[in-house]
């Protein structure tokens, strides 16, 4: 194992340069003396590690020029930067979190002298040190649901009791009263689809859930859908044990065996640091998502 090198003070002498603040961390506890060299989101400075009290925070110096507040809200409308720093700010923390464990901090937590970065840390300590007890030992792991609704309306019309014997009753009809049917069918239809879509995610939730330190449903994104234009229903964070991971893909993947059938599509992500299981805290000087 490797450890970031020390905070050395003097490469933030200049008063040009700011703290950007990545993670508070702890370490592993094998964690030996060995340097471990991690870029940071300005490639000219290297991530270091701060102590204060008990708590240390992974920091690196950035420049005033681009980071104080009123030039990152100009900065920030640029996508091409924005979209570099922020794969910067996720590497090191992906970085990190092999060595550590990692509470991390918003995208563009900045602090303007020494001074302030100790504040923050003694202020918002409690809830640093609650958080770190509280992921120690887990990674976060996102779970999304996707469905082919044709699939799923195919395998309905076949399975489900209602829909199948709307089908037979259709079939079976004269051709003056399918038109009737067809309407009565196809709002049926739609219904069954549209609950077996909410009923399934929320019972594949509650299986990984089960399994787990904690877990959180966040609302999919109006727009997110997979490479076959599947729209999402579930996007789940999962806290995971070392000890609960074998569990966890198990029961992943017999989700997948069980609900496939269906047209169902799930997507195992991460490992990531625990974003979802974390309070974040407010600075003066943050900018998130432009």
């Amino acid at each position: 194992m490797m450890v970031l090198p020390p905070f050395d003070p003097a490469i933030f002498a200049d008063n040009l340069l700011a703290y950007y603040a990545y993670a508070v961390v702890r370490p592993h506890a094998n964690l030996s003396d060995e340097p471990l060299l991690i870029e940071g989101i300005e490639p000219a400075y290297q991530v270091q590690s701060f102590g204060h009290d008990d708590l240390q925070v992974m920091v690196s110096a950035v420049p005033l020029t681009e980071y104080e507040v009123d030039r990152l809200r100009e900065r920030v409308q640029d996508i091409e930067w924005l979209e570099a720093r922020a794969v910067a700010h996720q590497r090191v923390l992906v970085q990190l979190m092999q060595y550590y464990t990692v509470v991390p901090l918003k995208f563009c937590t900045i602090y303007v002298g020494e001074e302030r970065l100790r504040q923050a840390i003694t202020e918002y300590g409690d809830t640093f040190r609650a958080a770190l007890d509280r992921i120690e030992g887990c990674l976060e792991w996102g779970v999304k649901l996707f469905y082919d609704r044709a699939v799923l309306t195919t395998w309905a019309q076949q399975e489900v009791p209602k829909l199948r014997d709307l089908a037979n009753t259709f079939n079976a009809a004269s051709e003056g009263v399918r038109y009737m049917l067809s309407k009565r069918l196809q709002r049926a239809t739609h219904e069954v689809v549209d609950d077996l879509m909410y009923n399934d995610a929320q019972a594949i939730h509650q299986t990984l859930a089960a399994l787990v330190r904690a877990s959180d449903r966040h609302k999919p994104p109006a727009t997110q859908s997979n490479t076959a234009n599947e729209p999402m229903v579930l996007n789940g964070a999962y806290l995971v044990a070392e000890a609960e991971y074998e569990a966890f893909t198990a029961a992943f993947e017999q989700v997948c065996t069980t609900y496939g059938p269906r047209g169902l599509r799930l997507e195992l992500t991460g490992p990531w640091p625990a974003y979802s299981f974390v309070e974040p805290t407010e600075d003066v000087q943050e900018v998130v998502d432009g």
